[in-house]
């Protein structure tokens, strides 16, 4: 079963599955993008899942070096190695387009986030924009991208603006167009347990499941503080530490862009770039101000670069094996420093200093209000 995507109209994906069930959960991970007629064109990123293991003998293994992969080199490809299945990665001989051949028993969800999704930013900057760190909406025919280190609240204050009035298009990542354009990427929103009682009308809309998953993961992480958050020994905290992290990541709640979107709405996928938020993460009352573009560049292009280090992960293991260079991805960071010299020539760039975590809507509504004052 194949099915061909068109992601941020510049890169193509296809996918052969050979199950109902699959085809579906393929077709979930692709929300808001659906299927598109087969035209028998080469896609940039071409998906296929085999029907028996491969069969090519290892050459060489390389292990676990705090990166968390396991990798071997069968001399056709590079493979991502998950328990005993695995998956391979391969490049054409003229160097356009990659493969990606999963096992039977090796995880779609895992090719996609580990490989797939990282490998189409490539082929989205060779055709004119720049996959980025950062979160979207629209608001009033303006499409506002909100970028910033992880952990600082993108998602929460993206979320805290459609409770404005705003409509979601994209979570933790989006192409940013030398056009002047915003593009969602495939990436369900990620909701932690402690945003939910700020956000009234979206946890109106949450299934009775997830209001209980995220009222006991509230729970399960004040729990966590209250045993272990005195721990001064080195070791007691590191275990905290290790606590704390499953427990928040537990406690959050998975959101398809389509659960975000207003009734009788369907979910953006493209809007006019207004503004550029780059969040600051700081212990002060939430303020805004307009930002220096090319201090937001540089910020964008090493956020970017450090949250796809797995790219750069990948490509040494295929180098140092004897395989060929992931094509494309040593001149990605000077392409987008181009794309994004543009785009950020034509919008306004906003700094938003705010607490995190703490109540999102009140730095949305600073935002807000310096938006509007102009």
């Amino acid at each position: 079963m194949l099915a061909r995507f068109s992601i941020a109209q510049r890169a193509t994906l296809a996918v052969v599955t050979l199950s109902p069930g699959e085809h579906a959960q393929v077709a979930r991970a692709l929300v808001p993008y659906a299927a598109t007629a087969d035209d028998g064109a080469r896609a940039d990123v071409h998906v296929e899942r085999l029907e028996r293991g491969l069969d090519e003998p290892v050459d060489e293994q390389l292990g676990d070096t705090g990166d968390g992969l396991r990798t071997c080199w069968d001399g056709r490809g590079l493979r991502l190695m998950a328990q005993s299945a695995g998956c391979r990665l391969r490049f054409d001989d003229a160097g356009v387009g990659a493969h990606v051949e999963l096992e039977p028993r090796y995880p779609w969800w895992r090719a996609w986030n580990g490989a797939v999704r990282p490998l189409l930013s490539i082929p989205i900057a060779a055709g004119g924009a720049a996959v980025v760190h950062a979160s979207a909406v629209t608001l009033d025919g303006q499409g506002i991208a909100i970028a910033g280190w992880a952990e600082s609240g993108k998602t929460e204050i993206a979320l805290a603006l459609c409770e404005r009035g705003a409509s979601f298009v994209s979570d933790k990542w989006t192409a940013l167009g030398a056009d002047g354009t915003l593009h969602a990427m495939p990436v369900p929103a990620g909701l932690r347990a402690w945003t939910v009682p700020h956000l009234p009308q979206l946890r109106a809309q949450l299934r009775m499941s997830q209001r209980a998953r995220a009222a006991g993961g509230r729970v399960l992480v004040n729990a966590v503080d209250r045993v272990g958050g005195g721990a001064r020994k080195p070791a007691a905290t590191m275990a905290f530490g290790v606590a704390r992290t499953a427990a928040s990541l537990a406690s959050r709640v998975s959101l398809s862009p389509s659960a975000l979107v207003r009734d009788g709405d369907d979910a953006p996928v493209r809007s006019e770039l207004s503004v550029l938020v780059l969040l600051r993460a700081a212990d002060v009352a939430p303020a805004a101000r307009d930002l220096d573009p090319r201090v937001a560049r540089d910020r964008l292009l090493t956020t970017t670069a450090y949250e796809r280090q797995m790219l750069a992960q990948l490509d040494a293991r295929s180098r140092y094996c004897g395989g060929p260079e992931i094509p494309g991805l040593a001149g990605l960071r000077e392409l987008e420093e181009q794309i994004l010299e543009r785009v950020l020539a034509s919008c306004r760039v906003v700094e938003l200093a705010a607490p995190f975590p703490a109540d999102p809507r009140r730095g949305a509504d600073e935002l807000l209000s310096l938006l509007r004052s102009a």
